[in-house]
């Protein structure tokens, strides 16, 4: 019970799922625990709800005055962090009642390492209607993050306070792939100490119709751009040998905007738009010229042929090697 934990949620309007989410910590076995939710300016009624919960002294509180985004509240909430441990959880997913006692076992016996990585499964309405499970069993942890293949999710991880605050948290100039940025710069740090369990799930992530809706160019162009800023941050700090695996983060991107457009959520001026700030010449630049025409074959196949299963997959192992 000495080694306290800091759970923080960045909030902004969910109050379908908040309740169950504030819940599901306040249920923890283990009790050494607080927990940090930093509101980003809610409009429906996600405040009242968190208001109502804060009668256990261990939930602190941090309405935003302005809407500042999911990075700049869990940068808050690590800046008042007061644990030997840090958890993210986003604000409709949920922990197991022991989750907090079952991973401090598996730390206590590696107290050396500085982040640790767990199980997730995933869930619509209640625990068990989906049996996807996200285990974390990758060898080469950096490589899948930079070619967007991603091994685990934000929930998944536990960090030691001091190596996050060492980091600096999240970087605020990404909209999207925040937790991507995240885990990919902790990956390249010098003093990086890693380990997974690969163990039963003890946290679900919600898929529900929001998380769903990427049918808006808003959100797309969001995503495109977050695309490029990792390819051009990451092309400087991997090394060369490693530079290939960030086309897959392109590609994978790329085939979101075909996606897109197929299916009619985007217009064809839209798709062009993304697709030219996708792939801008500052990015073309760093693609050797055999993998840029690979990447108008696999646009081609994607926009006018029927999918045949393993071409992308193909295509996709091609670039990033």
């Amino acid at each position: 019970m000495k080694t306290k934990i800091s759970i923080i949620i960045p909030s902004y309007n969910k109050e379908k799922f908040i309740a169950m989410t504030i819940d599901s910590v306040l249920n923890q076995t283990y009790k050494n625990w607080e927990l940090l939710i930093v509101d980003d300016c809610s409009t429906d009624s996600t405040q009242e709800i968190i208001q109502s919960k804060l009668i256990d002294t261990r939930l602190k509180y941090f309405p935003n005055e302005t809407n500042k985004g999911a990075n700049y509240c869990r940068n808050i909430g690590i800046e008042f962090a007061s644990g030997d441990f840090l958890v993210f959880l986003d604000a409709d997913d949920v922990l197991l009642a022991t989750c907090l006692e079952s991973r401090l076992k598996s730390i206590n016996s590696n107290l050396d390492k500085n982040l640790y990585v767990f199980s997730m499964g995933v869930f619509k309405e209640v625990i068990g209607d989906d049996k996807r499970v996200w285990i974390p069993n990758t060898k080469y942890p950096l490589k899948d993050f930079l070619s967007h293949n991603l091994p685990w999710q934000t929930m998944q991880a536990v960090w030691k306070i001091e190596y996050i605050k060492e980091l600096g948290g999240f970087d605020v100039d990404f909209q999207r792939l925040q937790d991507v940025e995240l885990h990919t710069r902790a990956l390249l740090s010098k003093n990086i100490d890693l380990m997974s369990i690969c163990s039963k799930p003890d946290c679900y992530f919600r898929i529900d119709d929001d998380r769903k809706n990427f049918n808006s160019f808003s959100f797309i162009n969001r995503w495109v751009n977050s695309a490029v800023l990792y390819y051009e941050k990451f092309f400087k700090l991997v090394p060369k040998s490693n530079r290939s695996y960030l086309i897959g983060t392109l590609y994978q991107t790329n085939n979101q905007i075909i996606r897109q457009f197929r299916s009619g959520n985007i217009t064809k001026k839209e798709f062009v738009n993304l697709n030219k700030t996708l792939f801008g010449y500052k990015v073309l630049s760093g693609i050797p010229f055999t993998k840029r025409i690979l990447i108008q074959i696999g646009n081609l196949y994607n926009l006018y042929f029927i999918r045949i299963p393993g071409i992308n997959r193909l295509i996709f192992k091609i670039l990033i090697y």
